[in-house]
């Protein structure tokens, strides 16, 4: 199966949410974001895509893709990219990184940025407002500078927390950056 404008993808594992560490279920209910399964196989591409997400990458997607919610009677719905079964239509806009041979890379209009995290005396640890480490990066903050360990400054109200393989980071938009830091 192909689609026109979206890319086929399946959850890994099949498994719409993220409830287990090894045999231990952490959690039983589906009404959470950050339980939901942000990380999808790409099945197939959509016709005429010129781009660098390939067939058989894994890619790391919004929170709703894979999101089953309830309605106003209280039944479970998928989420409205679900096609059938475990397949998933997914427009790029909404795909925010590649992983490919063990490797992130950030999608064109994305960055993924490592909070700095520092002890205070009185407060213990603290996140610093509106700076970090670029930590995936794409070839357009590449051209403008920012590289992969780079301290950034960021605007208010961009950080949107996710975790990757057990690491939390943020993530925004290329135009959220507004300068590198010394």
């Amino acid at each position: 199966m192909q689609l026109p404008y979206k890319f086929l993808i399946s959850p890994i594992n099949n498994e719409q949410y993220v409830n287990k560490i090894g045999d231990l279920i952490v959690n039983t209910s589906i009404e959470e974001a950050e339980n939901v399964q942000r990380i999808g196989e790409v099945i197939n591409v959509p016709f005429d895509y010129q781009g660098f997400i390939q067939k058989g990458d894994l890619v790391i997607v919004q929170h709703n893709v894979f999101r089953i919610t309830f309605d106003d009677w209280g039944v479970p719905r998928q989420s409205d990219n679900h096609i059938v079964e475990n397949l998933f239509g997914v427009s790029p806009d909404i795909i925010y990184a590649v992983i490919r041979d063990g490797k992130i890379m950030s999608s064109d209009n994305y960055i993924f940025v490592e909070p700095i995290v520092e002890e205070d005396f009185w407060l213990g640890k603290q996140t610093l407002k509106n700076q970090g480490f670029a930590k995936y990066v794409n070839p357009t903050m590449e051209a403008q500078g920012v590289f992969q360990g780079v301290k950034i400054a960021f605007g208010s109200f961009s950080d949107y927390l996710f975790e990757i393989f057990g690491e939390k980071l943020f993530l925004m938009r290329n135009k959220k950056v507004m300068a590198i830091l010394q």
